[in-house]
């Protein structure tokens, strides 16, 4: 484990901490503010109900535990993009629009379709709506 002393915002002391579990914090923040909250003016931001959505499922992926910080960075990467490109709520989402969706990702390589689809069909799964995947 390795750990340094680093001067944290809001602090007057530098103080020792865990650098792993650091940048496991900054890529979980990172996740919270430019993916679900969009305070990053760079990128549009997802409608309301979907933040909301996105922040319960974000909890519970972090309360399954064992899963890497890029690996959920990865995932609500993933999600944003869905969710932008079909810029709905997820109830009115039907099969058709997720198919539109994935059968316009011509740019993409096949298993980062795979993957795409994988991240969605996990997400409906957990929001009960299994059927349109």
């Amino acid at each position: 484990m390795v750990k340094k002393h680093l001067l944290l915002e809001n602090e007057k002391e530098p103080r020792l901490i865990d650098e792993k579990r650091y940048s496991k914090e900054i890529l979980l923040e990172r996740v919270l503010n430019n993916y679900i909250y969009n305070t990053n003016s760079k990128r549009p931001v997802l409608i309301k109900e979907q933040q909301i959505v996105l922040k319960e499922y974000y909890d519970y992926i972090l309360a399954r535990g064992n899963n890497k910080a890029t690996s959920i960075l990865n995932r609500f990467v993933q999600l944003y993009h869905m969710s932008h490109s079909l810029d709905m709520p997820y109830s009115k989402i039907s099969k058709k629009d997720l198919m539109g969706y994935f059968a316009g990702l011509i740019r993409s390589s096949q298993n980062s379709i795979i993957l795409k689809q994988t991240f969605a069909k996990q997400f409906f799964t957990w929001l009960g709506r299994a059927e349109i995947i």
